[in-house]
């Protein structure tokens, strides 16, 4: 067995429109249906800024 040690860093966002509504966002991930805050894991060599506002231009594309 490796000794390596990994983690992920990920990042989430609260979007609210001008009714203070919530984006959620909705997928299935191994079969199963899950709603969750729009965002994912950081790339290699990126902060977490970067990483919040590519996740948002993604999920609003």
């Amino acid at each position: 067995m490796k000794n390596d040690k990994f983690f992920n860093i990920r990042v989430y966002a609260f979007i609210l429109n001008s009714y203070e509504e919530v984006l959620i966002a909705e997928e299935f991930h191994y079969d199963t249906f899950m709603r969750k805050l729009p965002g994912g894991g950081l790339q290699f060599g990126e902060g977490i800024y970067d990483a919040l506002i590519r996740e948002i231009r993604e999920e609003l594309n």
